[in-house]
Parts: C-alpha cells; structure tokens; sequence
C-alpha cells in the first residue's frame, strides 16, 4: 500500500495526537505501527454488541459497515482472481498480481484505496468517539 502510494502517513495525523496516545481501550502504540490494524477492524464488529452499541452513535455503526462492506470487496476480488496463495508465500503472490491485466490491476488498486479510505475514516471517527466517552 505504502508503494502503490495508498497509504500515506499525513492522512494519519490524528494518531498522532496526544489524547489518541492515551486511550487506554488498546494499544495505540502498536497500532501506529501498521498500516492497518486488525483491533480496528475487531471494532467494525464489536460496536454493534452490547456494552458498546448503547453508547456510539448510529454514524459510526455505519462507518463500520462501509468498512465491512470494503472489504468483503476486496476479498471477492482476491478470490474470483485466484491471487489467494495456501502457502502465504507473498512473492509468489506478487508475481500472480504483476500478471494480471491492467484492468483488473486497476480495479484491485481502486479497491485497496476504497478500503483504506474506510478504515481510516472510521478509525478516526471511532477514536473520537471513544474519546467522548471517557
């Protein structure tokens, strides 16, 4: 992501921020190490459980389902073109990808940006609204 230029860090500035730091909920400190942290996408599924549910806005619950939706996307796309590897060997991952045509190329890089713009919306929003809460 961060080589196709998907990612990019100034988009992240908000986790930068000091009350972000100190949310006690997870380990923020981990999770500005990766590009996307799998205890945020945990978050697009826990919101609409109770304790948390009763005390979001409806906002987020929809952001999360964007999230969600994104990236059911992504994996039906991986799936449909036979890019997923029982092995997890990335390079030959990579080389599978580098074959494709450039249609479907573009297509998988459109939807790495969408699911990037929907998990960094709702990472920000839902951080905020934790923030709220405390």
């Amino acid at each position: 992501m961060c080589k196709w230029e998907i990612f990019d860090i100034n988009n992240y500035n908000h986790r930068l921020k000091g009350s972000f730091l100190s949310l006690n909920l997870n380990n923020m400190q981990f999770i500005n190490f990766q590009i996307i942290s799998p205890d945020i996408l945990w978050f697009t599924y826990a919101i609409n459980h109770q304790p948390i549910a009763s005390r979001i806005p409806e906002t987020l619950s929809s952001d999360a389902e964007v999230v969600q939706l994104e990236f059911n996307s992504l994996i039906s796309f991986i799936a449909s073109n036979d890019l997923s590897d029982n092995s997890f060997i990335f390079a030959s991952f990579l080389k599978r990808l580098l074959r494709m045509p450039n249609i479907q190329l573009e297509e998988f890089y459109s939807l790495l940006k969408s699911c990037e713009l929907a998990y960094r919306c709702f990472e920000k929003n839902l951080i905020e609204d934790f923030l709220k809460l405390i």
